[in-house]
């Protein structure tokens, strides 16, 4: 082997760099190969994101890159601006809660600690428990809270700030801070207490109205024949809230009467739509009818569309008006009772029996009734001819120089009905 070698050095030579050379452009071609492979995948997500960008418009050129830059930077200012809106109305009762509850400073965040909360309540009180073992683990661990009073009492004097009226929070303070925090009122799924909260609900609407309630006083509430089932009692809190909302915009207004309103799927097998979730956000829908003038029932549409002031957002869906004569659409959603206010005065009318009798005081009553229709037909005819004087006085007036010419008159109607329909929008 030796002597082939030294007999052959040209060739093996020649053999070995063959073969270093052949290795070296092995691994050159290996590495470039790598190198090709990474460059094509990079071509590829490079012309997937020239392909998407040509869909853009305008597109990203240098020119205006910075534009879009700018105005991304606005949108989330405009979005980190408008979603509050959307925000409980509660939500600065909650945080004062919270600020009470956990020493808080206005720097922190107060979402996590909502969330420790939860977490907490949701280790301590089983779901899986019953209403009573449930309820006597809450109370355990609300009595081993050593600031809880303290804090509760926070929540409350923010939330009458916020606008909730004092008899709509007082004795449901805990139940209201829970609700608050994301764990539903279930009234510990009890009938009785359910329509102990349901009658003074209602009965704090009614106090709110007051001679303005021209209808049943149960807003919309309504039992189905079967009765509430026991899922539905957070559904009915909730309601309850907004329905306190809405009869306050109407009792702070001028608005001549109030004849009913009806919870839009509310009863029986629909009872859970009256809530839709869509895009994040909790909708329910209401349909109430009041009397008023024009004005009135602009100003009560108004207040709806300012609501977001307070943490409140309402969609004013339409507005029918109808005049004191003619059918309401909102019969064929609510039969409403009304009230007939005139019922005493009617009864002080001369009548045929009962106290007049038939003697001589019913005789000096019906003459004294005669007298007075007599009177009263005897303006009416005085009053007829001095507006047909005054009719044949305009007549004889060129077009505009009549009295009123130009303004907007809806007939002859000072007082109409008005059937409202408003949205309520709130985040979830």
């Amino acid at each position: 082997m030796n002597r082939f070698v030294k007999d052959n050095v040209i060739l093996v030579f020649s053999i070995a760099s063959t073969i270093v050379v052949a290795l070296g452009l092995l691994v050159y071609g290996i590495i470039e190969w790598v190198s090709i492979s990474e460059l094509i995948e990079e071509t590829e997500e490079l012309r997937t994101k020239i392909h998407t960008l040509q869909k853009v418009y305008p597109a990203p050129v240098d020119g205006n890159k910075q534009p879009i830059q700018d105005d991304t930077k606005a949108y989330v200012a405009l979005y980190n601006q408008l979603t509050p809106v959307f925000d409980s109305p509660l939500r600065s009762a909650r945080n004062a809660f919270l600020k009470v509850l956990y020493n808080l400073k206005d720097t922190d965040n107060y979402d996590e600690a909502a969330k420790k909360f939860l977490d907490t309540y949701n280790e301590r009180v089983r779901s899986d428990a019953s209403p009573t073992q449930r309820r006597m683990e809450w109370d355990k661990m609300r009595s081993e809270i050593p600031n809880w009073e303290a804090a509760a009492d926070a929540f409350r004097k923010a939330a009458l700030k916020a606008g909730i009226e004092p008899e709509n929070i007082e004795g449901y303070v805990n139940e209201i801070v829970l609700a608050e925090l994301g764990i539903p009122r279930t009234m510990n799924e009890d009938k009785n207490e359910l329509e102990a909260f349901i009658a003074k609900t209602c009965e704090n609407m009614t106090r709110r109205l007051g001679e303005r309630l021209n209808s049943d006083e149960n807003y919309g509430i309504v039992a189905p024949q079967s009765g509430f089932a026991k899922g539905d009692y957070p559904l009915i809190a909730r309601h309850a809230a907004i329905l306190n909302n809405i009869i306050g915009r109407v009792a702070d207004s001028k608005i001549k009467a109030f004849n009913g309103i009806v919870i839009r799927g509310f009863g029986g097998e629909t009872l859970g739509s009256s809530f839709v979730e869509e895009n994040g956000c909790r909708i329910s829908h209401y349909t109430f009818e009041v009397t008023g003038t024009l004005d009135s029932i602009r100003q009560l549409a108004a207040s709806f569309d300012k609501a977001q002031q307070d943490n409140r957002f309402y969609i004013v869906r339409s507005v029918f008006l109808y005049g004191q004569d003619e059918d309401l659409k909102i019969k064929s959603y609510v039969e409403v009772k009304q009230v007939n206010k005139n019922s005493e005065e009617q009864a002080d009318q001369p009548q045929e029996g009962g106290l007049f009798g038939g003697g001589r005081r019913a005789r000096l009553a019906r003459q004294k009734q005669i007298e007075e229709e007599q009177r009263s037909q005897a303006l009416k005819k005085s009053q007829d001819a001095v507006a047909e004087a005054m009719r044949k006085r305009e007549q004889s007036l060129a077009l505009h120089e009549r009295h009123g010419y130009g303004d907007i008159e809806l007939g002859n109607i000072k007082e109409f009905h008005a059937v409202i329909d408003v949205d309520y929008i709130e985040r979830i």
